[in-house]
């Protein structure tokens, strides 16, 4: 956009959205851990998400194109995140050793990322996976074939 003073607003919006959420959720929660956790993340949100309204409207485009091809794509994958967060005290036991909890991270990080591919997939438009699949093509000469008998 060549505007330098849109950047100073985004840093601007990003800190005071934090101060406010941090502040909301530890009034809300009280002062543990947790609450910086929510605080901190739904202040980065919400900024984040203003920044986006914020330019979309600078550059005269629709807010449905917004939500429709950045926003809901995206936020498909939060309720998993936060299903993941609930259920990891429950699941996994306390003494796992740094190599068992890497593993576990490892894992669950394969999991989602080929969930958020899947929902990315069915949001894409047809030359995005067009692209994509070109891309791949090259590497379809690497995957070892069974022999025909």
């Amino acid at each position: 956009m060549g505007h330098v003073g849109n950047e100073f607003f985004y840093h601007i919006l990003r800190l005071s959205c934090i101060a406010i959420a941090v502040l909301v959720s530890m009034q809300w929660l009280g002062v543990t851990l947790y609450a910086l956790i929510i605080g901190l993340a739904s202040g980065n949100a919400t900024a984040s998400i203003s920044y986006l309204v914020h330019n979309q409207r600078r550059l005269a485009l629709p807010l449905t194109s917004l939500l429709r091809d950045i926003l809901l794509p995206g936020a498909l994958a939060y309720p998993v995140a936060v299903v993941t967060q609930q259920l990891w005290s429950f699941v996994l036991p306390y003494q796992l050793t740094r190599g068992e909890m890497l593993f576990v991270i490892l894992l669950i990080g394969a999991l989602y990322t080929a969930l958020w591919f899947i929902t990315a997939w069915q949001f894409m438009h047809t030359h995005e996976r067009d692209w994509i699949l070109s891309k791949l093509a090259r590497f379809s000469s690497l995957i070892p074939r069974g022999k025909k008998v």
